[in-house]
């Protein structure tokens, strides 16, 4: 029996606050994929664990993916200018 390494797509739950840190330092002004080992210990794992149960390595958040959530989450908006908070959102 031979082992694949497959990259996995976990949806977690992050406080306001840390979404916005991340958002911040890693979309402006340079957009950049997001490590996970970088942000691990900030998170609540456990709606993720049974997915990740085994696993040595979270892998990464895509900066696209990390831009989908942004605007997505109604905290920020996006155009071929970048991504920027929106002026109401706290």
């Amino acid at each position: 029996m031979q082992k694949l390494h497959v990259r996995l797509s976990v949806e977690i739950k992050v406080p306001d606050k840390l979404f916005k840190q991340i958002v911040d330092d890693h979309i402006a002004p340079f957009p950049c994929d997001v490590d996970v080992e970088e942000i691990k210990d900030e998170i609540d794992w456990d709606s993720a664990k049974p997915v990740l149960e085994g696993w040595d390595n979270g892998g990464y958040i895509p900066f696209e993916w990390l831009t989908y959530d942004a605007v997505e989450s109604g905290l920020y908006e996006a155009d071929e200018n970048g991504v920027r908070r929106k002026e109401n959102a706290k």
